[in-house]
């Protein structure tokens, strides 16, 4: 099962951003669960709206803390988040629930299978099916 969107490391990432927290990539990675590679790259994609402060942890080295300077940009990050690649990008797709219309007519329904959860674009009124030859 595919994890929630709002749930992914990306969303918590961008999410403590526009709460206005600042992050350190490591310390945030151990605090929500996964790998440092995993939120510095994140970071990465959206330094240009992020301002990074410096902080000695001990001699000779040093911690990077990012805080949000463009919230427009971090909030639009954050709604153009998706699933998947190229043309299957989907973000959260809405379902629906088939069992209602079963019970508007006495259709009981399959015992093997489960109903359809998503809804597929209908055809256009050009397509070829909807000619009047």
């Amino acid at each position: 099962m595919r994890t929630p969107l709002n749930e992914t490391t990306r969303a918590k990432v961008l999410d403590a951003l526009l709460a206005g927290r600042e992050i350190n990539g490591t310390l945030f990675a151990n605090e929500v669960g996964t790998s440092a590679s995993n939120v510095l790259k994140i970071l990465r994609q959206v330094g240009d709206a992020l301002d990074f402060r410096t902080a000695r942890k001990e001699a000779s080295r040093n911690r990077i803390y990012c805080r949000a300077r463009d919230l427009k940009q971090l909030q639009l990050a954050r709604e153009a988040m998706t699933y998947g690649g190229g043309p299957n990008q989907h973000g959260n797709r809405p379902t629906f629930n088939f069992s209602a219309l079963l019970g508007v007519w006495p259709i009981s329904p399959p015992r093997d299978m489960g109903l359809p959860s998503l809804v597929h674009r209908l055809a256009p009124e050009d397509d070829e099916l909807f000619s009047e030859e």
